[in-house]
């Protein structure tokens, strides 16, 4: 019995980390602002203002 709980208990920790790493990446201000500043830069080079992109 034990040598088939350890490893389920195992598999649901881990499961339950990897969530919690891709929820807490995904709603990070940071990563909101680099996405926001990412399709800004890119909406400038198609508008050929290169200098605005690069700020």
């Amino acid at each position: 019995m034990r040598k088939v709980l350890l490893p389920l208990m195992l598999l649901v920790f881990c499961s339950g980390f990897a969530f919690a790493v891709k929820y807490s990446y995904k709603n990070n201000t940071y990563q909101k602002l680099a996405e926001q500043y990412s399709i800004k830069a890119e909406k400038a080079l198609d508008a050929g203002e290169y200098v605005l992109a690069e700020e």
